[in-house]
């Protein structure tokens, strides 16, 4: 019996052991199949990694994101992925861009705390989405959570700045300091912020700084006084700059310069006159730099020609450039200078001839050209404006400036069918230029009408008109000649009332709109509309003719005669007004 018992206790522990090493066997096998199932997952969501970051280098963004997504699906607490997917969001243009962008960031900051290209480019998602406050968190909680980020100061104290927020920058330049020492752009900014802030005093210690230490080489402290400058702290500015120069500064000539414009700002002219010249003076000061100096001084004279700071910085500029003369006598340039000084002081003649004269030493730059031109023009020189054009144009067939200019001395020189010519090309090469065309057009308008080609001239008035219908040149041509030809008297009405709504009591344009309704047999409304200019003072020999004309339809005979004769008075060699006072007749218009 009791083996029986032993027997059965026996095969039942058997049993029980065999069903626990089955059960054993199961767990193992299911450990090995998720195990199994996991290292897939992670394989395929490796490989879709890879893809996804081989499209993005292609800058095949669309892919990208598929895949980038498809590795979210089967890994989606992969902070990398997260972050790559906020870059890839972030280089499109949208907004809705962005703000995925910075949703995606947020995740991967959530999953991930420690890594600094993190929190830079949420800062920088943040900012496009000129959220400055989470731009500003992202780059304090990098500071707080990566030990070394400090260089990043900087980019916390500029949003600070942007977000209007001076104080709250100015600690942070601070920190700045403490961490990484004296920063000369921590320094400058310093200073921009504290003169913003009216403290005056911090900002002159925090320069002081920068002069106490080898740092002060360089653009910074040229960039200090500047800014002192602008907040009319100029004696203060002045100090930096004559120290600058003591210590030999690198950018001694810049100092100079600005020390130099300084010293007349605060009416030391002697001492301004002294340091231009000792810089002039010194060759080993390049002629660019001197050439670049001197058109400084033309643009500052340029502000206010007249004032008697300019009138200083004239005759310091003659000085400056016998100087630059005598050092340099074969440099082209030296003549641009003198024209650029001769032109914007009104003498127009000189200003031309040191042009030419630049241009035949070989320094033939389209500028060079258009500003000789734009002389010649303004100065009726219609000959020596085709001349040089042609010269341009050699040198510069594209320039659609060029063309006008031949085109427009052509047409003074009643040469009509060279201006269409050159019109024309000029048009065909300044499609980009709207306001251009209308200069284009207007003058081909009227080159088409003195060659009796109307339709041409029509067509050219009217394109200038789409561009700009209230374009005050062509519609008085276009109206003044419509009334001329008897053509299509209602539009060129309404063009020249159009005319007098937009510029008021303009001899000229009455004197247009007048002559439309004489044409139009309207002489009683000519007659009121040329009243006005009559009364104005500003008649010339053509508003008094045509005024003469108005009364003689009138039935006013002597009283027309009278005008004729005061038109003749002016217009001496006029053989129709002779004719009309000699016979008290009006010959055909």
């Amino acid at each position: 019996m009791k083996n029986f018992y032993f027997y059965t206790a026996s095969c039942l522990i058997i049993c029980l052991l065999c069903a626990a090493s089955s059960t054993l066997a199961q767990k193992r096998k299911k450990q090995d199949e998720e195990a199994w199932l996991h290292e897939r997952v992670l394989r395929e969501a490796e490989s879709s990694f890879t893809e996804a970051e081989k499209y993005f280098i292609l800058e095949d963004y669309a892919k990208a994101l598929l895949f980038y997504q498809k590795t979210l699906e089967l890994t989606p607490d992969n902070a990398t992925v997260h972050f790559k997917m906020a870059d890839l969001f972030n280089r499109g243009t949208q907004t809705t861009d962005l703000q995925k962008a910075a949703a995606s960031i947020e995740k991967a900051l959530e999953l991930e705390k420690k890594n600094k290209y993190f929190y830079l480019l949420a800062a920088n998602i943040y900012s496009g989405l000129q959220d400055y406050d989470k731009a500003i968190k992202a780059y304090e909680d990098m500071l707080k959570e990566i030990p070394g980020t400090e260089d990043y100061y900087f980019e916390l104290a500029a949003l600070y700045q942007y977000n209007a927020k001076p104080e709250q920058a100015l600690k942070i330049y601070n920190k700045a300091e403490q961490a990484l020492g004296l920063n000369e752009v921590g320094i400058y900014q310093k200073v921009k912020i504290l003169l913003s802030l009216k403290r005056t005093e911090e900002a002159k210690a925090e320069a002081a700084k920068l002069i106490a230490t080898d740092l002060q080489e360089g653009i910074f402290v040229i960039n200090l006084a500047e800014t002192f400058a602008e907040a009319e702290e100029n004696q203060y500015a002045i100090t930096l700059l004559e120290n600058a120069l003591k210590e030999n500064s690198s950018e001694s000539a810049q100092v100079q310069l600005l020390l130099a414009n300084l010293y007349t700002k605060t009416g030391n002219h002697n001492q301004a006159i002294t340091l231009w010249e000792k810089l002039f003076s010194n060759a080993e000061v390049p002629f660019e730099t001197k050439a670049y100096l001197l058109a400084t001084l033309t643009d500052e004279i340029s502000y206010n020609p007249q004032s008697a700071e300019s009138e200083n910085k004239k005759k310091l500029f003659n000085n400056l450039l016998i100087q630059v003369e005598k050092d340099h006598p074969q440099e082209a340039k030296v003549f641009v200078l003198k024209a650029d000084f001769f032109m914007i002081t009104g003498n127009i003649p000189q200003a031309i001839q040191a042009y030419e004269q630049a241009l035949n030493m070989g320094e033939e730059t389209a500028e060079v050209f258009q500003n000789v031109l734009l002389l010649h023009a303004r100065n009726n020189n219609f000959t020596q404006l085709i001349t040089q054009s042609d010269k341009a144009l050699e040198l510069y067939p594209n320039q659609g400036i060029f063309y006008y200019y031949a085109g427009y001395g052509n047409f003074m020189k009643k040469n009509y069918t060279q201006a269409i010519v050159a019109l024309e090309q000029a048009k065909k090469l300044s499609s980009q230029n709207p306001t251009f065309l209308q200069d284009i057009g207007a003058l081909l308008g009227d080159a088409y009408q003195y060659t009796r080609d109307y339709a041409k001239s029509e067509k050219a008035y009217d394109e200038v008109l789409a561009l700009n219908p209230d374009n005050e040149s062509v519609l008085n041509n276009y109206a003044y000649y419509l009334s001329l030809r008897k053509a299509n008297l209602e539009k060129a009405e309404t063009m020249a009332k159009r005319l007098n709504e937009i510029v008021i009591n303009n001899p000229t344009y009455l004197d247009t709109y007048a002559w439309v309704l004489y044409m139009k047999q309207q002489y009683r409304d000519a007659k009121k509309i040329m009243d006005k200019v009559i009364n104005s003072g500003k008649a010339n020999a053509t508003h008094l003719e045509h005024y003469g004309d108005i009364l003689f339809k009138l039935g006013q005979t002597n009283e027309a005669v009278s005008y004729w004769e005061k038109a003749k008075a002016i217009n001496t060699t006029s053989e129709t007004l002779s004719k009309k006072i000699a016979n008290k007749t009006l010959y055909d218009q």
